[in-house]
């Protein structure tokens, strides 16, 4: 089967020919996929003079599609793929094409600016009832908005498919509620967001962060990918926050400006993201409790409260979403903090000593920041850190323009980026990577003591144990939530016997001498008090310190 695809335009034209030279008077039936989604599929029968000139059949096996639409408009740039409808095979290497504006220069800037003064008359006529000072700001944004738009123009870029200029102006004089981020006293987190969104839900996002106090502990910034050009407004809009226009890939951007940050953790944050009240506290906390945990991801949730992700896991060879595959360690909890072989790029906090550690973002993948983090978590896993999914930390995701879901595009369908990653962590079939090493331990506890047995299980856990915290105490008595949050089960009321008794060859910690602990297992090993347990149990220390 032999082929080619000759042209393809903004506009949807896909033209090109196929012929099977096994059957050379045939007609092949061909499909056109645009970035992994079929758009469209035609007979290959038009006579071009040129093909039968080459020996291309009797000529009739050329074919010329309009697509209505691009699922991707907004990206730098598409791959249009030519297939075989029958046996679904690829005919041919993909058509690239890349965005170009199809509107003459001069008369587009001279539209640009007619627009601008319209602009401003408009934006006026909505500052002036209620004289906010706020607005007052949109403005000295407006000429930077319209020069960036020129540039983009100069350089063959397009405003935006799907977008028109009238549509970005009506957006940007909307009215929004104006934002102020203050300056935090303790600098421990920056925010990085990934603002390749409408502005609605990037304001959306901005105000819940806002909403979470995250200004009280986190400096941020909006990096603006140049998707959709009214992204630069919103300096006008959130006061306080940081704005970086990226001008190569966003591997290289987000790289540099991580090489750059001195705050002890790093976040990163899609733009469509609507974090909990919580959301920072769970994060960064889970970070301070684990020394030696990497990074820690949050989990989106449905509207009626279920969990909807947890995290990414690779099982036989293939990396899958740990809520809808399941975890592979029988009997895993995803409603409390569990181990992960990578995370989700739209909501993922890292550890600035452990990015550190690991290299940071490798800038090879281009504009595939979702591939370029999952390679990041593999590398920090290989260097002994751990990566964690922390459900308490909750957020939801506004509905995206390129149906891009909580798994990275790159790997959802044919990409270079995609193909890279499983080369390098997950190309053999069969591969499994252990999440957890060590035995099971078990923490026996006493009532008034919850503080100390906690912090017995931490240093279990970070040993590599698995933790039970085996306990008569009455839930409704003391909170023993605490435990759940760091992925510790709980076992109470009658059933302390049995646990100890089920659970042959596990380590027992007791802050003392108990009769309960007579009927243990024999082979169990039985370690009294914090100071025996870390004689007995040496806890790895963390690889590096922020600072």
């Amino acid at each position: 089967m032999k082929g080619h695809i000759d042209l393809v335009t903004p506009e949807g034209l896909v033209s090109g020919w196929c012929w099977d030279e096994t059957s050379p008077d045939a007609r092949v039936h061909v499909t056109i996929v645009v970035d992994g989604v079929e758009m469209g599929s035609t007979l290959a029968c038009l006579y071009r003079g040129d093909l039968k000139q080459v020996g291309i059949g009797d000529g009739h096996h050329a074919f010329q599609l309009t697509l209505s639409q691009f699922p991707f408009a907004n990206r730098r740039e598409q791959r249009v793929t030519l297939i075989d409808t029958a046996t679904r095979t690829i005919i041919c290497p993909p058509f690239i094409l890349r965005s170009k504006v199809t509107a003459d220069f001069d008369g587009r800037l001279e539209q640009l600016e007619l627009r601008s003064r319209l602009l401003e008359e408009r934006l006026k006529e909505e500052v002036a009832p209620n004289g906010d000072a706020a607005y007052a700001e949109l403005f000295s944004v407006i000429g930077h908005f319209f020069s960036g738009l020129s540039q983009n123009i100069a350089q063959g870029r397009h405003l935006g498919a799907g977008q028109t200029l009238d549509a970005i102006l009506k957006g940007a004089a909307s009215t929004f509620p104006p934002l102020h981020f203050a300056e935090p006293e303790r600098h421990e987190l920056t925010i990085l967001i990934e603002a390749s969104v409408p502005l609605r839900q990037l304001h959306a996002c901005l105000a819940r962060l806002k909403a979470a106090n995250a200004d009280l502990v986190a400096r941020i910034f909006v990096i603006d990918t140049g998707l959709v050009d009214e992204v630069a407004l919103i300096p006008g809009i959130a006061r306080g926050v940081g704005y970086v226009r990226a001008a190569a890939d966003l591997c290289s951007e987000w790289a540099a400006l991580l090489r750059a940050d001195r705050a002890e953790f790093v976040m990163l944050l899609s733009g469509r993201a609507i974090v909990g009240e919580t959301f920072i506290d769970e994060i960064t906390g889970t970070l301070r409790i684990f020394d030696n945990a990497g990074a820690v991801g949050g989990c989106a949730v449905k509207a009626d409260g279920a969990l909807r992700h947890g995290g990414l896991t690779l099982q036989d060879g293939i990396l899958l979403d740990c809520v809808q595959s399941g975890h592979p360690e029988a009997g895993a909890d995803l409603a409390v903090l569990q181990p992960m072989h990578a995370l989700s790029h739209q909501a993922v906090c890292f550890r600035s000593a452990a990015l550190r550690h690991a290299g940071g973002l490798d800038d090879v993948y281009g504009d595939e920041l979702g591939a370029a983090i999952i390679d990041l978590c593999f590398r920090m896993r290989g260097q002994g850190w751990t990566v964690l999914s922390q459900p308490l930390a909750s957020l939801s995701l506004q509905p995206s323009f390129t149906g891009e879901g909580w798994m990275t595009r790159a790997l959802q369908m044919p990409s270079r980026a995609g193909d890279l990653l499983r080369s390098r962590w997950f190309a053999h079939e069969g591969a499994t990577v252990p999440l957890r090493h060590g035995t099971q331990a078990v923490v026996l506890g006493h009532p008034g003591n919850t503080q100390d047995d906690l912090a017995a299980a931490l240093h279990l856990q970070h040993a590599g144990y698995r933790v039970a915290y085996v306990t008569s105490v009455d839930h409704d008595v003391y909170d023993l939530s605490m435990f759940r949050r760091v992925g510790v089960s709980i076992i109470r009321g009658g059933e302390v016997a049995a646990a100890l008794m089920a659970a042959p060859g596990i380590l027992i910690f007791a802050a003392e001498r108990a009769p309960v602990l007579r009927k243990r297992a024999k082979d169990s090993t039985l370690v009294i008090g914090m100071r025996a347990l870390k004689r007995v149990v040496h806890a790895p220390q963390p690889l590096e310190r922020a600072g």
